[in-house]
């Protein structure tokens, strides 16, 4: 079975509930010129990126810190991240080639931001990915702590059969925060 994402924590029981021996993620943007791959059934993993011959599919993970800053060297290039660790997608965005340019959007703005210079070299640009993966760590962060988090949260009242909104009032009457 192949699809877009499983969120890591669901992976074994969405496998033993529905008999799915193999999972597979792919990961990348549609409007973007870099996808990658989980084929090998990897819980967690949005794929990989070739170390072989990067050349050829120039997209790599480059280290972000917990803002989705670009995190760069002493030469101001980007930091490529290792096995395992946080990163965002980027493609070498290369001018002419079909599979590596990137047209941008109508708007100047919104295309500015999905686009980074010098990351695998000084003078190159890549198309950058927003990945959920980064966004996760900023929402487990969060939790469901109402100080924290700036969505609105709810809860079943299971008294009315209901959601309501949850508010500080609410957690002290429901719940036993540890916050």
């Amino acid at each position: 079975m192949f699809g877009n994402g499983l969120q890591p924590g669901l992976w074994r029981d969405f496998q033993a509930r529905f008999g799915v021996k193999m999972i597979g993620e792919f990961y990348g943007a549609t409007e973007g010129n870099c996808n990658i791959i989980n084929t090998d059934n990897t819980i967690g993993a949005c794929g990989f990126t070739s170390m072989i011959a990067p050349f050829m599919y120039p997209v790599t993970l480059i280290k972000v810190d917990e803002d989705n800053n670009i995190m760069r060297d002493r030469n101001g290039v980007c930091v490529r991240t290792k096995p395992g660790e946080l990163g965002e997608l980027v493609g070498k965005i290369v001018a002419g080639e079909p599979l590596r340019k990137f047209d941008g959007y109508a708007s100047k703005e919104a295309t500015d931001k999905k686009v980074a210079m010098n990351v695998f070299k000084k003078g190159d640009m890549a198309f950058l990915t927003v990945t959920h993966k980064l966004k996760k760590t900023t929402l487990q962060a969060e939790g469901s702590n109402p100080h924290k988090t700036e969505d609105r949260l709810f809860y079943m009242n299971n008294k009315i059969g209901q959601y309501k909104p949850l508010t500080l009032d609410s957690v002290f009457l429901y719940f036993k925060p540890n916050f």
